[in-house]
Parts: structure tokens; sequence; C-alpha cells
């Protein structure tokens, strides 16, 4: 199934690399202990002290090689989780403010729900209408005690406090409905506060838009 926000695809490649690299290491780590045992089994007319059964003869034997090449691929993987890991972070980071079609929401979060802004200045409780493929940067603020934005789905997570502004981004990639949580426990309400995230096609939310607009 395809993700529904690029911010998702870049966090499914991180962990697909991830999982790669885990199991290429498990990989090489257990062919090497399965090699070694069957290498340097005992075998029953074998004399312990014969340097062709001592496990110490494998450093004469190529163990220096097998440990060079070990310490390069583990390096590359290393190197590649590292560089994938801050690339993905940056992407997150990077606020498309200069991209003219960007949509400007203020989120407000409070016990127990959460209050949107558009640019009219016309609010929405419990619900974020978006048009599909516009970036949509949020300026994200608490009234009361620490939250925790979250869009699960887009794989968008940012915190919510009290007399400061943190900034986050998505981009809904396809119409649909998605939903807004809270991750940072913020008491008794907190597993209620919810909101609904529709993310609709660009001519019917520039329609919805007008039509909020005009409302008194």
């Amino acid at each position: 199934m395809a993700a529904p926000a690029p911010s998702a695809d870049i966090w499914h490649s991180l962990f697909n690399f991830y999982l790669t690299s885990a199991i290429t290491i498990s990989a090489v780590v257990f062919a090497i202990m399965i090699y070694v045992l069957i290498r340097y089994r005992s075998r029953g007319e074998a004399n312990p002290g014969d340097p062709e059964y001592r496990i110490g003869d494998l450093s004469q034997r190529g163990s220096v090689k097998v440990a060079i090449a070990l310490t390069i691929i583990l390096g590359v993987l290393f190197l590649g989780l590292t560089t994938s890991t801050f690339s993905a972070m940056e992407f997150m980071e990077e606020i498309p403010e200069d991209n003219p079609d960007a949509l400007h929401i203020k989120v407000l979060a409070f016990q127990w729900g959460w209050r949107f802004t558009y640019p009219n200045g016309k609010t929405l409780t419990g619900e974020l209408r978006v048009p599909a493929g516009v970036p949509v940067i949020l300026e994200i603020t608490s009234q009361d005690v620490f939250h925790t934005f979250s869009i699960p789905a887009f794989k968008v997570k940012k915190d919510a406090i009290p007399g400061r502004i943190n900034y986050a981004w998505f981009e809904g990639k396809y119409a649909g409905e998605y939903t807004i949580r809270c991750y940072e426990l913020c008491g008794v309400g907190h597993a209620e506060m919810l909101a609904r995230l529709l993310v609709m096609e660009p001519e019917q939310f520039e329609k919805w838009y007008e039509e909020f607009s005009s409302k008194g």
C-alpha cells in the first residue's frame, strides 16, 4: 500500500533500510558461527594439540582478511544508516516556507481537543481540512499543559508547549480521512484527544474554503 504522505515515504524507507541492515548483519554473524562450528568441531581421533584443529590458527588462515571484510561491511552499513537517518530528520525539519502554495494553519491544543485557525481567521475545532498535494505548515502551541500533535499515518509528530510555537509540516498525497491524536499524557481525557484530518481534492477544498470564508 502506498504511503499517504512524503513524510511517511521517507520513514518507511528508513525503517526498511534498518531492517535490511539488521538482517544482513545477523546473516553474516550466523554464517561465521556455523562455519566455525563445522570447521573446528571436535573429531574423535583428532589431537587437541594439532594446529589443524586449533581455533587460534584461524588467524593464520585468513582471519585478518575476514576481519577487514567485516569491518568494511559494518562501516558501510553504519555510514548508510547514519546518513539516511540525518537525511530523514533534515527533510522533516526543513519547513517549506518559500513555497507560495503552502497553507499556513495555527494549531492550538487544549484539554482535551484541537483548534485549527486558517489564514482567513476562521477556526475549526476537532477537524482539520486541507487540500491534497499542497504543503501544510503548522504553528503549534498549547493553552494549558504539554501536548503532542501527531498524525500517525503521516509519521508527523511535534510537541505543543504553552508559551512556545513549534513548527511542523506535512503534505497529503491522496484525498482521504486520517486521525490526529495527542501523544503526550495530558490528563484524564488524553485518550479521547482526537481530531479528524480530512484531505480533500484541491477543487473541493477551494469550494469549501470559499464558503467557509464567507460565513459570518
